[in-house]
């Protein structure tokens, strides 16, 4: 969530043998006309089953770059945390005519990399999107839902 510079993050993943999430609150500064940085603290936690609890305090960078094109749009992010040493990268493709996306994604931490290839079908006018996906490092397929009010 984003109320002017500031900007509100929460993720929470549930896996095989734990859950993990973190929260953040960082500070956008544009970088010019080639992309927005963001910077803050973050806390994230981590339970794993055969280890127990993990909450750690750190920072968090991210780069991302929108830009509009005569199809749609074209969406870049890239996000490191020094909370269990996570990182992500996501490049997504938006089709304006259609409302629909593809997205594909890398990331990982300590303990879990991941690479997602994903469609995304956004229903009706509204900020909600139906997503359909495929994990390629877990061989799983996922279905869900995202809200983008941007």
């Amino acid at each position: 969530m984003s109320r002017s510079s500031l900007n509100y993050g929460l993720n929470f993943s549930n896996y095989e043998d734990g859950h993990s999430g973190a929260i953040s609150l960082t500070y956008a500064l544009p970088l010019a006309d080639i992309a927005v940085m963001k910077v803050g603290p973050t806390i994230g936690f981590q339970h794993e089953q055969d280890e127990g609890d993990d909450v750690q305090a750190g920072l968090k960078l991210s780069l991302e770059r929108y830009t509009p094109t005569s199809f749609g749009s074209t969406y870049l992010l890239a996000d490191v945390s020094s909370v269990h040493q996570s990182w992500f990268l996501l490049g997504q493709l938006t089709f304006a005519p259609g409302n629909f996306g593809v997205e594909l994604s890398r990331g990982g931490s300590d303990t879990y990399h991941e690479t997602t290839l994903a469609f995304q079908k956004r229903i009706a006018d509204g900020p909600l999107s139906v997503r359909l996906g495929y994990k390629l490092s877990s061989d799983e397929v996922f279905a869900g839902f995202s809200i983008n009010t941007f």
